[in-house]
């Protein structure tokens, strides 16, 4: 699965996912870097960057590090 500007996005970091705040005014969107599995299911390569209590995982959340073209 590569993204169009080539970047295979079932390597490790290859995408940024943000999740976004419910409430901006209190809590930073979150951000967390990942890939894609064989199925094309997103696989985070590490934590969050801020707890996702009060997050939203809205379309086109997916990015490619590379382009920041939205993927998935």
């Amino acid at each position: 699965m590569n993204c169009k500007c080539g970047v295979d996005l079932t390597g490790k970091g290859t995408i940024v996912r943000t999740y976004e705040s419910k409430s901006p005014d209190k809590y930073p969107d979150s951000f967390c870097h990942g890939h894609y599995d064989e199925s094309g299911t997103f696989e985070p390569d590490g934590s969050v960057s801020y707890p996702l209590e009060h997050h939203d995982l809205r379309d086109g959340s997916d990015k490619c590090v590379g382009c920041d073209a939205v993927v998935g």
